[in-house]
């Protein structure tokens, strides 16, 4: 089974405000949109168990258009706003590459970006972890976004 699951396609967040949502992933990807459209049917509501559910989608490409990002808006059957901690069962975070995080992380937070610190530096005291900085922001609706630098040994775990 794991055979056929070998590329990563895309990652769908659920967004209280897709304009909102829109302008800050389109900004930080450097991406316009690719696709948006408002679907709703009898497929939709069985798979997200929302029975009359309609939602919004916009699509964004990044990484050299091989995945992307979903924003998925409900215009209608509007869930609760979660509060993800990092430490929550089930909680999950998607991480970038950049070049420079104190350079970007300057730029963004100067634009307004949430971050919930400045970048920090693994020295080697974190063993295998040794170089690498990060830092997370969070997005307009609390989801937990990760910048990396010398992501190190995850490069070569991944390839």
């Amino acid at each position: 089974m794991s055979n056929n699951l070998n590329t990563l396609h895309h990652v769908g967040i659920v967004v209280s405000d897709m304009e909102k949502s829109k302008a800050f992933y389109s900004r930080l990807l450097g991406v316009t949109p690719k696709k948006d459209t408002t679907i709703s049917g009898p497929a939709l509501w069985k798979q997200t168990e929302i029975q009359g559910a309609a939602m919004r989608i916009v699509f964004l490409e990044f990484d050299n258009g091989s995945t992307g990002l979903e924003l998925i808006e409900f215009v209608n059957k509007k869930g609760e706003q979660t509060n993800p901690r990092q430490n929550a069962t089930g909680s999950m975070h998607f991480a970038f590459k950049v070049n420079n995080a104190k350079a970007i992380y300057e730029q963004m937070a100067g634009e307004g970006y949430n971050f919930i610190a400045e970048p920090q530096y693994m020295n080697r005291d974190y063993g295998e972890m040794n170089g690498y900085t990060f830092a997370y922001l969070r997005g307009p609706d609390g989801e937990l976004v990760e910048i990396i630098e010398n992501p190190g040994f995850l490069d070569k775990l991944l390839g």
